[in-house]
């Protein structure tokens, strides 16, 4: 059992984070936290992952981080939140 998306986005570590999805998914349930730091990290996602980045790995690739974005979504990942 996890706690939802909306729940977690009152924890204080959680606060400093910016949720990518806005509204959608707060209802989500969070199993596992997973920090993605490098572009590879999408292949060891697994649903209901909470994903927490700071994106540094992609500061040079901007649009590679975009194009991650849909492809952790169809993994099916709790929520993605980078940090502010």
């Amino acid at each position: 059992m996890g706690i939802t998306v909306r729940e977690s986005t009152r924890l204080s570590p959680i606060s400093r984070f910016g949720l990518l999805t806005g509204n959608v998914g707060l209802d989500n349930i969070i199993e596992r936290a997973t920090v993605l730091d490098a572009p590879d990290s999408v292949y060891w996602v697994k649903a209901n992952d909470f994903i927490m980045t700071t994106a540094f790995a992609f500061k040079d690739q901007r649009q590679e981080f975009v194009d991650l974005l849909p492809v952790l979504a169809g993994r099916g990942v709790a929520a993605i939140e980078k940090k502010k």
